[in-house]
């Protein structure tokens, strides 16, 4: 710009001064940096702009350090929010100035418990990491993890030593990590002996035979799936009164605190109904006996009472001696379930035939007389 200065004095004489004036830009100054975890570099990177070259940078980063670089990275020594000023200043001289604030994340220390450990059974890994964390990687060293949060549960299926571990983090980058050996142990085996299979209303007998390894068994708890009450013996018998298919559950636990659960399934059979019946019995003919007994029946043991018996489903027999005999039939299904009844059969004498006739001729009556 051109500047005019006119002066005069009372006796009417003047003089002008013509002086050319420059105005120069001024910065305008702007910056970012990376949010960090403490220990971490803090890169600071330098925005601004001004159509007259920028000659020179102050960074003060809010911590009593400074900087004259254009893009310094600096290194905080404690975490919090700091203050940062930039004055830029460009070759005229001008300079403007900005501020802004850069956080630097506080590191969380991590740390977790877990609680008895057995195989089979679900173990409850807590997280108490301070430091605020707010994401959580686990990783229990059998190939299995989970990002679910701070309390996880984990089954282990094998015993052994896993080095299980968790990474914790807490915005800004902050990140810790931290290792435990987990002691896996299988210290009892639930095993029970059953049969598969039992008749309704039949006693079924329950031998517990579940193993140890270096413990002692505390209790156990038998659930026989058919919503009786369930039972705390060691050994034990159960009656079902409906037929069916159960799942029976063993429990047993050990001091050590592990517990250990099998299941059997169980088939509880229907009970047949014997029923037969036989022809009118004389001595010394054949008599035909009839099983109509319904059902899959598979065996048939009969007695005839008079010290003889068979294994046909329908046999005949003879008898020798007239008279009432207790006839049994034992019938049993697939499922071996079986049913006796015994019904009286009557065998009755055989009759003698005979007669007598008078003499006569020819042309006059015979008589017949029986006996």
């Amino acid at each position: 710009y051109n500047i005019v200065l006119i002066v005069g004095n009372g006796a009417g004489c003047a003089d002008t001064l013509i002086q050319p004036i420059t105005v120069g830009t001024v910065p305008f100054p702007a910056f970012t940096a990376t949010q960090v975890c403490l220990g971490n570099i803090t890169s600071f990177t330098d925005l601004s702009t001004d159509p007259t070259p920028i000659s020179g940078y102050y960074w003060d980063f809010g911590d009593g350090n400074n900087s004259f670089q254009q893009n310094p990275n600096y290194i905080y020594q404690n975490p919090g929010t700091y203050t940062i000023t930039l004055v830029v200043t460009n070759t005229s001289g001008c300079d403007s100035t900005i501020t802004g604030t850069v956080t630097v994340g506080a590191p969380p220390v991590a740390a977790f418990t877990y609680d008895t450990v057995c195989v089979g059974s679900a173990t409850t890994f807590n997280d108490i990491s301070t430091g605020f964390p707010s994401s959580w990687f686990w990783d229990f060293g059998d190939a299995n993890t989970s990002t679910t949060g701070p309390l996880v549960t984990h089954t282990y299926a094998t015993a052994g030593n896993y080095l299980a571990s968790l990474i914790v983090s807490a915005g800004n980058g902050c990140t810790d990590q931290v290792f435990n050996i987990v002691t896996v142990v299988n210290t009892v085996q639930a095993i029970m002996n059953v049969s598969d299979s039992v008749c309704l209303n039949s006693s079924l007998t329950f031998l517990d035979a579940s193993t140890t390894n270096n413990a002692t068994i505390a209790g156990w708890q038998w659930d026989f799936g058919d919503g009786s009450p369930l039972d705390t013996n060691q050994n034990t018998t159960h009656t079902y009164a409906v037929v069916g298919t159960y799942t029976v559950t063993l429990s047993v636990w050990a001091g050590s605190g592990c517990v250990s659960v099998t299941t059997q399934t169980i088939t509880v059979n229907a009970l047949p109904v014997a029923v037969f019946t036989a022809t009118t019995a004389c001595e010394n003919q054949q008599t035909v006996f009839t099983d109509n007994t319904a059902g899959a029946i598979t065996q048939w043991q009969w007695d005839f009472g008079d010290l003889t018996g068979a294994t046909q489903q329908n046999p005949t027999h003879q008898y020798a001696v007239a008279g009432v005999y207790n006839v049994e039939l034992i019938v049993t299904t697939t499922g071996g379930c079986s049913d006796t009844i015994t019904n009286p059969v009557t065998v009755h004498a055989q009759p003698t035939a005979a007669f007598t006739t008078n003499t006569v001729c020819w042309g006059d009556t015979t008589k017949f007389t029986n006996g």
